[in-house]
């Protein structure tokens, strides 16, 4: 996500970081899901320290700019 929109490897979508106003709230909510319409439905397993095969925790970064 830039201010140029939000990108995966072509731009997905014209969101940019301004339009969320992270600054103005106390926390972010990160939803990840697969649609019940996706080519290939199914699940999504996310495992952290302690399960599957690569014990670590899940680390998001978010990086802002003035």
């Amino acid at each position: 996500m830039t201010r140029q929109g939000t990108f995966d490897g072509v731009k997905i979508c014209p969101l940019t970081p301004q339009d969320l106003d992270i600054s103005a709230r106390h926390s972010i909510r990160l939803r990840i899901e697969v649609k019940p319409d996706a080519r290939h439905p199914g699940g999504v397993n996310i495992f952290g320290r302690g399960f599957g095969n690569f014990d670590q925790d899940i680390v998001l970064r978010l990086t802002t700019e003035p």
